[in-house]
């Protein structure tokens, strides 16, 4: 139990952030310690005014749960001036933080042996979900009751905690719409708070409790002044609601932005990868240049030997043409010395002729 519990509370907190003094006094106001329950913690998607704390002092009430109340605990800090813990973030944000030490606090104590907790706060999106999935793998089975109600009467409920300010208005139905995106998710158990259902719904969730984690109602009353199961959400508790869901907003925002951030390291990282490929290639084309311009010396030295053979072939021709003009020159001077001897000749016969 102890062990499953601090693996818990690592899930809120890294280090002790807030006064053992003031843990301490929120523990020993919490009730239904000293009952016997499994492991199992209950956490509620709702919007402020769907009487989740109602149905948080009925499950205390009637299955002796630990109740912890993230109201009571935004109380506690203002009562105890929040500049003595972390002045720069709000309450809310320390809230989930409190859970943390709270039940490290609860898993130090000898005689704890209850571990029914019921978390009467604002649990909705990334902070549900890594809840859900810590939670199991540390053997703590997890209840998810997904409340809903008519939205005009939890705008009714609204009107009536925020009479006369805009401002608050405009807050809750921010946290309307937070708890609309929320309540799209997987949950355990569908609860509906209407005025006309909640006591049917309720029986419905005891029964689903006491068939799937063994549980069984208390033998006693609870003896506690704020187990009064009647009492209405209060504009404290509302407004600890809603800066909760502001918590998780911002939660989303840091990963969203952390999201944007890993991108652009992403592009970073790609267009390095292309300018070293561009580099690359042009390497490659300079070696390709380099290998076109040797073969275009090369080309350029063979026309020139290729031009020098031709010019000395040419020049051995026209010595031949000189060399066989002259043999012809002498052949035809020596023809003519052969003709003229013949024509003689024939003159000198002619000759004897007529003078015979």
């Amino acid at each position: 139990m102890k062990k499953s519990l601090l693996a818990l509370a690592a899930l809120f907190c890294s280090a002790s952030l807030v006064a053992d003094d003031m843990v301490n006094e929120y523990v020993n106001s919490l009730k239904n310690l000293e009952c016997e329950n499994p492991k199992v913690v209950l956490i509620m998607t709702a919007a402020p005014g769907m009487g989740r704390t109602q149905l948080a002092k009925q499950l205390e009430a009637d299955f002796g749960a630990i109740r912890i109340s993230h109201s009571d605990i935004g109380e506690l800090y203002e009562k105890n001036g929040k500049n003595a813990f972390r002045p720069y973030m709000g309450i809310a944000k320390e809230v989930h933080r409190f859970d943390g030490e709270v039940l490290k606090a609860l898993s130090k104590r000898e005689d704890f042996k209850n571990g029914f907790i019921a978390i009467d706060g604002a649990f909705g999106g990334m902070i549900l979900n890594f809840f859900k999935m810590q939670t199991r793998r540390e053997g703590i089975k997890v209840v998810t009751v997904k409340m809903s109600a008519p939205e005009e009467e939890v705008m009714a409920r609204f009107e009536r905690e925020c009479a006369g300010s805009a401002k608050k208005e405009a807050m809750m139905k921010s946290a309307l719409r937070e708890y609309k995106r929320d309540a799209k998710g997987r949950h355990d158990f569908d609860f509906d708070s209407s005025e006309s259902a909640f006591d049917d719904s309720y029986e419905s969730l005891k029964t689903y409790l006491s068939e799937k984690f063994n549980m069984t109602a208390v033998d006693h009353e609870c003896a506690c002044d704020n187990c009064d199961t009647t009492e209405e959400t209060t504009v404290e508790e509302v407004t600890v609601e809603v800066a909760a869901v502001e918590v998780a907003v911002e939660a989303a925002a840091e990963e969203v932005v952390a999201e944007v951030a890993a991108v652009e390291v992403a592009i970073e990282a790609a267009a390095e990868e292309v300018v070293a490929e561009v580099a690359a290639v042009e390497v490659t084309v300079e070696a390709a240049a380099e290998e076109v311009v040797a073969e275009v010396a090369a080309v350029e030295v063979a026309v020139e030997a290729a031009a020098e053979e031709v010019v000395a072939e040419a020049a051995a021709v026209e010595v031949a043409v000189e060399a066989a003009a002259e043999e012809v020159v002498a052949e035809v001077a020596v023809i003519e010395v052969a003709v003229e001897s013949v024509a003689e000749e024939v003159a000198e016969e002619v000759a004897a002729e007529e003078v015979a």
